[in-house]
């Protein structure tokens, strides 16, 4: 497992902001089509436009940090969101619907990411996936890997095959996904675990269970969640 420490490139898509660091982890959400209103969503994106645009254009030091903290302070609002209750259709509440994504989820694990973490919720679910595996041994973190397959293109992959299989499995038609996702690369071990155990406590959090492990469509690295050491244990 690598945490990689690269110059960062930052590029949008859908609104979102995005980077690409090869060979990095990263974590995830992807929602459901309905998951937030999407009016409420629109209004959500354009203030957080505004208030980056803001300290692009100011002279206060810490640019970077600061447009950081906002971009934290965004996701954290999305994943509020995405608890809240509003009238939508949950596909992924239907356990043969979960299963057809746990099952997309895994079949790129060990060919384009090694599979931390996920936990697939009634509307959206997180993934935490680490690229390293990508990436040769011997390589010298600098020179092009031309069969490297980012992040943007394995969740295309996993959308839209879920998205198809789920649509099948169900009888059911039309727009599963939200556009686009929400990712943060990590930027450190506490990050990376401070994001895995949120990762697998959101059914805890949601009120679905009492423990995560009893969550049927959750999984967490047995090396990572040190399962000896119980549920908030840390691996050595």
């Amino acid at each position: 497992m690598a945490i990689i420490d690269q110059q960062k490139t930052e590029y949008y898509r859908f609104g979102q902001p995005h980077y690409q660091h090869i060979g990095s982890i990263f974590s995830v959400t992807i929602a459901a089509h309905d998951a937030i209103p999407e009016a409420l969503l629109q209004r959500v994106k354009k203030r957080r436009r505004e208030v980056i645009w803001s300290i692009e254009q100011d002279s206060l030091p810490d640019k970077q940090a600061r447009k950081n903290n906002i971009h934290e302070r965004y996701y954290a609002y999305i994943e509020e969101l995405l608890h809240r209750k509003y009238e939508q259709e949950h596909v992924l509440r239907n356990p043969l619907a979960a299963a057809k994504l746990e099952a997309r989820i895994k079949a790129f694990d060990g060919v384009y990411y090694n599979l931390l973490a996920y936990s697939i919720m009634s509307n959206h679910a997180h993934l935490q996936l680490d690229f390293s595996v990508q990436c040769p041994k011997d390589w010298d973190w600098i020179s092009p890997l031309p069969d490297y397959v980012n992040l943007a293109t394995v969740l295309g992959q996993i959308k839209g095959g879920s998205a198809y299989d789920i649509n099948k499995e169900i009888g059911r038609a039309g727009k599963l996904w939200q556009p686009g996702y929400y990712d943060r690369y990590m930027r450190n071990r506490k990050h990376l675990m401070a994001e895995f155990w949120y990762i697998l406590r959101n059914p805890k959090k949601a009120g679905l269970v009492q423990n995560w492990r009893d969550h049927p469509f959750t999984f967490g690295l047995p090396a990572l969640a040190g399962y000896a050491r119980g549920e908030g244990g840390w691996p050595t």
